[in-house]
């Protein structure tokens, strides 16, 4: 609906905000040597052709965020609402098994914080739209990122 677009859309853009915000501080605590995702770490300085690094963007920018919102906001939340949970309680343990989820220690803190408002999205609408194009969103910079260095143009 327009309402998960509109909900989606603002708070996808404050998370943006605020992710980049909190990754700057991220990187100020653990150094930049070691300020790396997993996805990063894999591509590295490689140079990939077109072809794949497209696909990579794609998939980092719409795909990836639309799998986890559909296993983290959609499986998980709604398992814990059968359970007759409070939703704030879907909210926080839906956050923190996406942060911890994604397997990568040193970024945990850092990704329980960009999920608060993907979550935030998934608790103002009772949907999942709103949460996937909140997440999408914030993938959009980093996926941009990966793109040029897999292109060779950003090192």
């Amino acid at each position: 609906s327009w309402w998960d677009v509109r909900v989606g859309l603002k708070l996808g853009c404050a998370g943006l905000v605020v992710s980049c915000v909190a990754t700057v501080v991220w990187v100020k605590v653990v150094g930049q040597a070691n300020a790396t995702s997993a996805l990063t770490s894999v591509v590295g300085a490689e140079r990939l052709p077109v072809s794949l690094a497209i696909m990579l963007f794609f998939y980092t920018w719409l795909v990836g965020p639309a799998c986890e919102e559909m296993l983290y906001r959609g499986l998980l939340w709604g398992a814990i609402e059968r359970l007759r949970w409070s939703r704030w309680a879907a909210l926080v343990l839906s956050t923190v098994v996406f942060a911890v989820g994604h397997l990568e220690p040193l970024r945990t803190s850092l990704l329980l914080v960009i999920a608060i408002p993907i979550g935030l999205a998934r608790l103002v609408t009772g949907r999942l739209p709103a949460s996937i194009l909140a997440h999408q969103i914030n993938n959009f910079v980093p996926a941009v990122g990966l793109l040029l260095t897999s292109l060779g143009v950003w090192t």
